[in-house]
């Protein structure tokens, strides 16, 4: 059945199209978008299996990725700002320098998963999310104790 090409389109979230194409899949749609440079802002994408999708410098602004599946997407150097990501899943995707800016996610954890892949060159993990968590939540313990002892230090010298 998903041998055959049709037309697949992408709309916005208003419902007005962005971009189409005779391709065989929504997936491949997108990524042919991608491609071509179309900005996918605002795009609906929700609940899309972009499963091992190339959107590489994507740019997916404002969209709707709630309960897609981006696990093992290429989103490196994706403009996700403001995007909504709700129960969207990530596992093994490509971060490296997406722009996560005021992205919107279901749970602390994996947004602090997402956003420390983005500034690494590693691949998202969220089995390990917790790790993440700990591990972000020690760097910030370790960047407040290092702030209190420069306010100490200053204090000091102050007297």
């Amino acid at each position: 059945m998903g041998l055959f090409k049709k037309i697949h389109k992408i709309k916005d979230i208003d419902g007005d199209f962005l971009f189409e194409a005779k391709v065989k899949s929504l997936k491949e749609c997108v990524e042919l978008a991608v491609k071509e440079g179309v900005s996918l802002k605002l795009a609906n994408l929700e609940r899309a299996n972009l499963e091992r999708a190339n959107l590489k410098g994507a740019d997916l602004e404002e969209a709707n990725l709630e309960w897609a599946n981006l696990e093992g997407a290429n989103l490196e150097k994706a403009n996700l700002e403001k995007t909504a990501l709700y129960g969207a899943k990530f596992k093994g995707a490509k971060m490296t320098g997406a722009d996560l800016t005021n992205a919107r996610f279901s749970s602390d954890k994996v947004k602090k998963a997402c956003i420390r892949r983005s500034k690494k060159h590693e691949q998202v993990d969220t089995d390990n999310a917790k790790k993440d968590a700990e591990l972000a939540k020690k760097e910030s313990e370790a960047e407040l104790i290092k702030n209190a002892q420069a306010q100490i230090k200053a204090a000091s010298k102050q007297k």
